[in-house]
């Protein structure tokens, strides 16, 4: 929350920050912050590019208006199954592929 604190003030209206393969904190200016789970990767490879990742991923669907909750589900599941190859283009999933994981992994929300 510290990192989230620190972001907030340059003006952005919400703040994602990552905090290791199990969770990510999304602060949408409301006064409280929740931390989301990322969907597990059983056969992780290579973690580079998966912050790039869920940061295209995220962007993308923002732009396409969904909520920001489910963009951000949806990053998280993209950039879990990024580290499945090796190296920055490795592994990018299909948006099929990303959605499934993100609906299969929000029950335990």
């Amino acid at each position: 929350m510290e990192a989230s604190a620190q972001y907030r003030p340059l003006g952005g209206s919400a703040v994602s920050v990552t905090t290791g393969a199990g969770r990510l904190l999304l602060d949408e200016g409301a006064g409280e912050a929740t931390y989301l789970p990322v969907p597990p990767n059983p056969h992780p490879l290579d973690a580079t590019g998966a912050g790039d990742c869920f940061t295209g991923t995220a962007t993308a669907r923002i732009a396409l208006g969904d909520p920001l909750a489910d963009a951000v589900a949806y990053g998280t599941a993209a950039a879990s199954l990024s580290v499945s190859g090796r190296g920055g283009t490795g592994r990018i999933p299909a948006f099929t592929e990303t959605a499934a994981l993100a609906a299969g992994h929000r029950g335990g929300r």
